[in-house]
């Protein structure tokens, strides 16, 4: 799945076990990182290693040939994608791209000069969100909000939650995937998120809410990523209309939804019955759960 790369890349990622293995950060003439366990090492041509002067690099015209290759040497076919600063490849793998943004009323017309890129690994682990299900979804199906800094399992966790419930209940989901993270679904593999699921893909987050309700009927509707006040109004409106919503967000604690203006509208008419916030120091871990009122009901010490 990591064709796009140059092969002594792979070679060296072939070293590594990839359950483990994150990002793979990539910058011009520089030495090439692995976020591997939630640390960040180099690469060298037999693994990890922590000697700089042993890792790898890739020049501009590699970096170039990498976004060639995973766009299949077709970057008119992924304009959308790159105008919001990345790729989505087979596997749920996303490749976030940094260099020259050209920008015209505040949009995105195209990206040149790429001097870096993040690949981030999406992984499937069966049974990483038990502990969530078991708490805010088992019983009844609940509205719920999970909380975290990038990076920290939540888009693996949504996707195994919504295998749970579909698994448990088969009930009608619909995945809105906006970047085609969460299910993956192409013609030929889509991660296991449960037989009764549905997908958008590649849809803004407003649009898609619309269109799902409208004419889908899920009973309820997983997302990754509210990112502002569009996000979170489509949300609420799917909830007042009585689907039930999972969804995710970059924030840190809870006092960051409590206190980030876009996210207002989330505890004042309290919209999620439970908030599950991931821990910073191991990926995929749950720190704390809430209920609705902000009482705890979950705690790592």
């Amino acid at each position: 799945m990591l064709n796009f790369l140059p092969d002594y890349i792979t070679d060296a990622v072939n070293n590594l076990n990839y359950n483990s293995l994150f990002e793979i950060r990539l910058r011009a003439n520089k030495p090439v990182t692995v976020n591997y366990d939630g640390e960040y090492k180099y690469l060298s041509n037999f693994g990890l290693t922590e000697n700089e002067k042993s890792a790898l690099s890739v020049s501009f015209e590699e970096i170039e040939g990498i976004i060639m290759k995973a766009t299949e040497f077709s970057l008119y076919s992924v304009t959308n994608q790159l105008n919001n600063g990345y790729l989505t490849v087979e596997e749920g793998i996303r490749i976030g791209i940094a260099g020259e943004y050209v920008i015209d009323k505040g949009k995105i017309l195209t990206i040149k000069n790429i001097t870096s890129i993040n690949v981030r690994i999406a992984h499937e682990i069966i049974g990483c969100g038990d502990l969530i299900f078991d708490f805010c979804e088992k019983n009844s199906l609940n509205n719920l909000l999970i909380i975290s800094p990038p990076g920290l399992g939540k888009t693996t966790i949504l996707r195994d939650v919504s295998r749970q419930i579909s698994n448990n209940y088969r009930n009608n989901i619909l995945i809105i995937d906006e970047r085609n993270e969460i299910a993956s679904a192409n013609k030929n593999y889509t991660f296991d998120v449960g037989k009764t699921a549905d997908i958008i893909k590649y849809s803004d987050k407003l649009t898609a809410f619309e269109v799902a309700v409208r004419s889908m009927r899920p009973d309820i509707i997983i997302t990754d990523e509210l990112a502002g006040d569009n996000d979170v109004t489509a949300a609420a409106k799917a909830i007042y209309s009585g689907v039930k919503v999972i969804a995710s967000c970059h924030l840190s604690t809870l006092d960051s939804v409590l206190n980030k203006n876009e996210f207002k509208k989330i505890y004042e008419n309290k919209l999620f019955d439970y908030y599950a916030i991931l821990s910073t120091k191991k990926i995929g871990q749950v720190q704390f759960i809430f209920d609705r009122d902000f009482n705890i009901i979950f705690g790592l010490n």
